[in-house]
């Protein structure tokens, strides 16, 4: 008897333990999804980011009875700003999975093949470290865009998507839904940061350190004039809310009709 009082005494004093640095992770990885998603300005790496988010993870499952229902392991993102209005998804958009263990690829490979059986290949892509956007076209007109945000709603960005040539304000060709969301990353490149930094420097400004929070920073900028002195581009790869129309269900094929369209 007295083993098992001092057995359940050390399992409450290490549960304890565990529930402080609950507290402590979600308290960290608040604050990064803060500084990364509202501010454009982050303060560690996205390896560092994941292994925060894995140790809660990992401690949440292992006590279940300490999981709250705000935890940001349930959550996409943080709170977009409200300085020119949010606006809401037609669908959740949703933030992407990662790994960096070839055993972790091989299992899903692996789940993935038995859910669907034997695939003809994947469709790689790079990951392109921008901005997530959803641009909303109507009759194949663009009429708004958002970014991410929490994945239920983003920041409305349209004035200043709208100075970007880069985006089509019509989309081109047929079989285009009515209604439709169009999802991808948007971006600043090396290039077109260095040409920015060269005009900043010679009027004096400090110049800016790298084309992710560059690219984040502009989208937040209240004047449209200002954006359109930069140039972004896009990548889009996926589709949101949608209303009519058909679209293929394998990747390349979508791939290739957002080419035709304008994308």
């Amino acid at each position: 008897m007295e083993f098992s009082i001092q057995q359940a005494e050390r399992n409450l004093m290490k549960k304890n333990e565990h529930e402080k640095e609950i507290r402590r992770l979600r308290a960290e990885i608040e604050k990064h999804n803060h500084l990364y998603y509202s501010e454009g300005r982050p303060e560690i790496s996205d390896a560092d980011y994941d292994v925060l988010f894995r140790n809660l993870k990992r401690l949440e499952d292992k006590y279940p009875e300490l999981m709250l229902d705000d935890s940001p392991t349930l959550k996409v993102g943080s709170s977009p700003s409200t300085e020119r209005g949010t606006l809401k998804h037609l669908k959740p958009m949703l933030s992407l999975d990662n790994t960096y263990s070839d055993a972790e690829i091989r299992s899903w490979i692996e789940r993935i093949t038995k859910t669907i059986g034997n695939s003809s290949g994947f469709i790689v892509e790079d990951k392109i470290d921008g901005v997530g956007i959803s641009l909303l076209y109507e009759e194949g007109v663009l009429s708004r865009a958002a970014t991410r945000g929490n994945g239920i709603e983003g920041e409305d960005i349209t004035a200043n998507i709208m100075t970007q040539k880069l985006i089509p304000r019509r989309l081109k060709g047929s079989s285009i839904p009515p209604i439709i969301e169009i999802r991808g990353e948007i971006f600043i490149t090396h290039s077109e940061l260095e040409r920015i930094n060269i005009k900043r420097e010679a009027s004096g400004e400090k110049p800016f350190s790298n084309p992710r929070n560059t690219c984040a920073g502009t989208l937040k900028l209240l004047d449209p004039n200002l954006v359109a002195e930069r140039k972004m581009t896009a990548f889009f790869y996926a589709y949101g809310g949608r209303e009519g129309g058909e679209l293929p269900d394998r990747q390349k094929q979508l791939l290739e009709t957002f080419s035709r369209w304008g994308l």
